[in-house]
């Protein structure tokens, strides 16, 4: 008996990082789950299923680690969070963003995300001992000190996510979770 492929998840598929990253696993062997609010099953094949998503619903991460796992068979090895959700505000007065966007963005970059990484820590621990695992958050420059004002919400979830990143790689490094 073979042993399956590794799954690689994307949240946040879209057609520049996301693509891209799945064009890379799927070339090292990988299946791969790509997730984006444009996403049609109607692509699926044995090694690359589509899941529609909204990440301002984090309920939505938990359907896509669902679908990987029924449809693909197991959890996947790799899970990757590209999402992102940003509102430019004035550069003058980043506190006359919307509340109601704030939130949104919010809830896309830091909310979740956590969940997504929740779900793939539930994940990783159903897998073989050979197994990767590992959870990739991209980002940019705004989880440090420097600072863009027009991209203040955006900033503020690559924050907390870069505090949970690093909580987390504290935590269960010593399982081999990367």
């Amino acid at each position: 008996m073979s042993i399956p492929s590794p799954i690689v998840l994307i949240l946040g598929a879209g057609p520049n990082i996301g693509q891209s990253v799945a064009r890379a696993f799927a070339a090292k062997g990988y299946r791969t789950a790509l997730t984006s609010r444009k996403a049609t099953e109607a692509n699926n094949s044995a090694n690359e299923i589509y899941i529609e998503a909204d990440f301002t619903d984090p309920s939505s991460v938990v359907n896509a680690f669902s679908k990987v796992k029924s449809e693909l068979g197991m959890p996947p090895s790799v899970v990757v969070y590209n999402a992102a959700g940003a509102n430019l505000n004035p550069p003058d007065d980043p506190l006359a963003l919307a509340l109601s966007n704030f939130e949104r963005s919010l809830t896309i970059n830091a909310t979740s995300a956590f969940v997504a990484a929740q779900q793939a820590t539930l994940g990783f621990a159903k897998l073989p001992d050979t197994a990767s695992r590992t959870f990739i958050y991209t980002g940019n420059i705004l989880n440090t000190n420097f600072v863009i004002p027009p991209l203040m919400d955006l900033g503020v979830g690559k924050s907390a996510m870069s505090h949970v990143v690093q909580a987390s790689a504290g935590a269960y490094g010593g399982k081999g979770f990367k």
